[in-house]
């Protein structure tokens, strides 16, 4: 599944893709969903690289899922891969799932977050994949945390995470 904005197409990451990310730090691959070429930065995917090698594992054995959105940001004129996006898991029993995302800092502070993550709430809103979205940012991310005001969410708690860094902002938008 493709979801596209105006700069960005929100796509999953091509198995291939995954593979050689987790032994290159640089390169160009062909993205058969948008039937271009894309450049894969060293910065990318950010603090999700740890996941990527399970992750891959899982793709291998199951695809991706047809039915949801999200996974790589790709910047429309460049061409180039700048973040990740998408939902921690499945929504729970109340249809409430957790969004994340991540930009490489060469693409921060340009409304691409925002961009992303508006389109990727609408999509679960609208496509009935969820009734509420959750996020959770860290107290200092002024960036993150204006991102999600911006689109709507309201602060619903707090709590701490010392694997995060400190206090946590637990968001929700419905």
């Amino acid at each position: 599944m493709v979801l596209e904005t105006p700069r960005l197409f929100l796509i999953h990451p091509p198995l291939e893709v995954m593979k050689t990310r987790l032994v290159k730090d640089h390169f160009t691959a062909f993205v058969p969903d948008l039937n271009l070429e894309i450049t894969f930065p060293p910065e990318y995917p950010g603090d999700a690289l740890g996941f990527f090698e399970s992750w891959a594992v899982w793709v291998e054995a199951h695809g991706h899922p047809s039915d949801q959105a999200g996974g790589c940001l790709i910047h429309k004129l460049e061409r180039l891969a700048i973040g990740q996006i998408g939902f921690k898991g499945l929504p729970d029993t109340d249809g409430r799932v957790e969004i994340g995302y991540g930009l490489n800092a060469t693409h921060h502070n340009l409304g691409y977050a925002s961009e992303a993550v508006g389109a990727l709430v609408v999509w679960a809103l609208e496509s009935g994949f969820a009734k509420k979205i959750g996020a959770e940012t860290l107290e200092n991310n002024l960036a993150s945390n204006r991102v999600l005001e911006k689109l709507g969410f309201v602060q619903v708690g707090t709590r701490f995470d010392a694997e995060e860094g400190g206090n946590l902002i637990l968001w929700e938008r419905v």
